[in-house]
């Protein structure tokens, strides 16, 4: 006879039978706060990209001037 024939309804004996469900949605908060912190990574990196395109620009057009006067 098969081991599943002697667990009633497919259920582990002695309480073994153990409700892991907080860990699913422990997962889920760990994974959306990684993409939170994802998130402002990526936007601070925009920020100072957006900032050295902006004082490369400026000291282009400085320079423009200095070689036209």
């Amino acid at each position: 006879m098969p081991a599943r024939h002697l667990i009633a309804g497919l259920q582990f004996p002695l309480d073994r039978d153990i409700n892991l469900h907080h860990f699913d949605d422990a997962r889920r908060q760990f994974i959306a706060r990684l993409e939170l912190f994802h998130l402002f990574i990526e936007i601070g990196f925009d920020h100072l990209y957006l900032v050295v395109k902006i004082g490369h620009h400026a000291a282009y057009r400085l320079l423009c001037l200095l070689i036209i006067h």
